[in-house]
C-alpha cells in the first residue's frame, strides 16, 4: 500500500469516530411547564348572630322604575280648568288647578297646574269689580239702601207719626241704617254680581206679591180710617192697614232672600239673575193691558190676583228660558232699554192719535205691542254683542312648558292663541 493511500485511509476513520462521539452528547432540554394551581374550597357562608344586622344590597337604579302617569280623569280635569280660565271665571280655574296640583303624580303637569292655580287667583283679584267673591258688594249695599226707604215708610205708618218733621227723621235714619247694615253686614262674605242681581230681582218681584196678593189672601189696604164729628179723618191703623203693610215688607225680605241664595247655588250669570226679573215685569204688564183690551167683568180681588199670576208667571218663564241664555249684561241692558222706548213711543202715538170715540183698548194694544216690538227689535239689533265671558269660545293653541330661573324657581311659560 502506498503511503497516501494509507494517509487518507487514516483520516476517513478520524471523522467516522468523530462524527459518533459528537452525536452521543446531550442536547439542550425544553422548558417546563408548571402544573395548574388547585381550585379554591368554597367557604360555608355564617349565618347571623341574634341582633346582627345583615347590611342590604345595592339600591336599585331610579331610572329603572316605571314613570308615575295621571290618570285620564285627572287630565281631563286639567283640561276643564283650564277651559274655565280661558272663560275668565277665575275662582273656579283657580280651585280646580289648585285640585289637580294636589293630586297629580307628574312632576310637569304638578308644576303647570299650580302656577296657573296662582295666575288664576292673581286675575281675579285684579279684575274690575275685585275678586268675584266681592263683586257685587257695591249692588248689593246700593239694593238694600233703596229697600230702606220702603222700610221707613212702613215704620211710619206702623208708629202713627204725624208730624211731618219726625217722619222725615225716621225715613233717613231708617235709610242711613239700611246702608250701614248692609255695608258691615257684607265685609268678607260672598256677594257676586249675579247674587247681587237676583237679590235686587227678589226684592222686586216679593214686594210686587205681597202687595198684590194680600187683599186676595183678606187683608185690606184701608187702615180703617173715618170722618169724626169734627169732619177731621181719623185713622186707628194709619192710612194704610198695618198688615197690609207688613205682609208686603216679609214677602219682599222673603222674595230677597231666595233671589240671593239660588244665585248662591246655582252660580248664574249676572244677565241670567236679571232676566227673571225683566220677564216678571213683562208678564205683569202683559197681564195688565191685555186685562185692559179685553176688558172682561172680573172683581177687583179677581184682578189683582190675576197681575200677581203674570208677574209670576212671567219670573217663572224668565227663569227656566234664562238657564241657556248666553247674553252679557251689556246687552241685557240695551234689550231692556229697547222695551222701555218701544213702549214709550208707542204710548205716545196712541196719545196722538186718540181722539174722544176711541175707547181705552186701542192705546193699551198699542202699547203692549209697541214694548214687545222694542224688546224683540233691540234683541235683534244686538244680536252681534258679545256674549257673556262664561259661553266665549275660541281656538285654543297653547303651550306650558316648566322653566327655571336663574335663580333656582321654578315656574311655567304659556304661550298660544286664546
Amino acid at each position: 500500500m502506498s503511503p497516501s493511500s494509507l494517509g487518507s485511509c487514516i483520516a476517513v476513520v478520524v471523522l467516522t469516530i468523530l462524527t459518533s462521539v459528537a452525536a452521543a452528547q446531550p442536547g439542550a432540554s425544553p422548558p417546563s411547564v408548571p402544573a395548574p394551581a388547585p381550585a379554591p374550597t368554597p367557604i360555608p357562608a355564617t349565618p347571623p348572630g341574634p341582633g346582627e344586622v345583615v347590611p342590604a344590597g345595592p339600591a336599585l337604579d331610579p331610572a329603572a322604575a316605571p314613570t308615575p302617569v295621571d290618570p285620564p280623569e285627572l287630565r281631563a280635569a286639567y283640561d276643564r280648568a283650564f277651559a274655565l280660565l280661558l272663560t275668565e271665571q277665575w275662582d273656579q280655574a283657580a280651585a280646580a288647578f289648585a285640585a289637580v296640583a294636589s293630586q297629580s303624580v307628574e312632576a310637569e303637569r304638578r308644576g303647570a297646574a299650580a302656577e296657573l292655580a296662582r295666575l288664576a287667583r292673581e286675575y281675579d283679584s285684579r279684575s274690575v269689580d275685585g275678586p268675584k267673591k266681592q263683586s257685587g258688594r257695591a249692588g248689593f249695599v246700593s239694593t238694600s239702601t233703596l229697600a230702606s226707604i220702603w222700610v221707613g215708610f212702613v215704620f211710619d205708618d206702623l208708629l202713627g207719626i204725624e208730624d211731618g218733621k219726625t217722619s222725615t227723621l225716621l225715613i233717613t235714619g231708617t235709610t242711613l241704617g239700611g246702608f250701614a247694615a248692609a255695608l258691615y253686614g257684607t265685609r268678607g262674605r260672598t256677594i257676586t254680581s249675579s247674587m247681587a242681581s237676583a237679590y235686587g230681582s227678589g226684592i222686586t218681584v216679593g214686594l210686587a206679591n205681597g202687595l198684590l196678593l194680600a187683599p186676595v189672601l183678606g187683608i185690606e189696604i184701608d187702615g180703617g180710617c173715618r170722618i169724626d164729628s169734627q169732619g177731621f179723618e181719623t185713622c186707628d191703623d194709619g192710612e194704610v192697614n198695618q198688615n197690609y203693610l207688613g205682609f208686603g215688607l216679609a214677602t219682599m225680605a222673603l222674595g230677597g232672600a231666595a233671589g240671593t241664595y239660588l244665585a248662591h247655588l246655582y252660580d248664574p250669570t249676572p244677565a241670567q239673575a236679571r232676566f227673571a226679573g225683566v220677564m216678571g215685569f213683562n208678564g205683569f204688564m202683559t197681564m195688565g193691558l191685555g186685562l185692559l183690551v179685553l176688558q172682561p167683568e172680573l172683581e177687583s180681588d179677581t184682578v189683582v190676583g190675576l197681575l200677581a199670576a203674570g208677574l209670576d208667571l212671567g219670573v217663572g218663564v224668565g227663569m227656566y228660558t234664562g238657564r241657556s241664555l248666553t247674553w252679557s249684561s251689556s246687552r241685557l241692558t240695551y234689550v231692556s232699554l229697547g222695551e222701555f222706548l218701544g213702549g214709550l213711543t208707542a204710548g205716545a202715538l196712541a196719545v196722538v192719535v186718540a181722539d174722544a170715540d176711541t175707547d181705552e183698548r186701542t192705546p193699551a194694544a198699542i202699547v203692549l205691542a209697541g214694548a214687545w216690538g222694542g224688546f224683540a227689535l233691540a234683541a235683534h239689533l244686538t244680536r252681534d254683542m258679545a256674549t257673556d265671558a262664561r259661553y266665549r269660545t275660541a281656538p285654543i293653541s297653547a303651550s306650558v312648558v316648566p322653566i327655571v330661573t336663574d335663580g333656582g324657581g321654578r315656574g311655567i311659560g304659556l304661550a298660544g292663541a286664546f
